[in-house]
């Protein structure tokens, strides 16, 4: 089973990790949106006496680099913002510069999948 965990204000970890390992016949994995969320996820698993990656394998997005201090380390995926911030301040200056009315692009910055200890 994968969850895909966004946070909830109130509760932002309990509840959807509670659901995603209830089935214990199930190998459970966690993809947090962000890697702050994902070291949320970490603590209540803790909390709830589940081994990582064992009972359950969770992935954060960002590669904060908290993501390395936690212990199981985090796995997660790396994002480029030197790269995603060039691609749009050039989009920008070429629809200044250019015609304001230009179509929308579509911009892909590749990301690395960096693999330690949590999945």
């Amino acid at each position: 089973m994968l969850a895909m965990m966004v946070a909830d204000i109130t509760n932002p970890f309990y509840h959807p990790l509670v659901r995603a390992v209830q089935d214990a016949a199930v190998q459970h994995r966690v993809f947090a949106a962000s890697d702050t969320i994902a070291i949320g996820a970490l603590e209540e698993a803790e909390a709830l006496h589940l081994r990582v990656p064992e009972d359950v394998a969770i992935v954060g997005f960002d590669d904060i680099p908290e993501a390395q201090w936690v212990r199981p380390r985090l796995t997660t995926v790396a994002q480029n913002p030197s790269e995603m911030g060039r691609q749009l301040a050039e989009a920008l200056f070429d629809r200044i510069e250019t015609d304001p009315t230009l179509d929308r692009r579509v911009f892909e910055v590749p990301c690395r999948f960096i693999e330690r200890e949590t999945a």
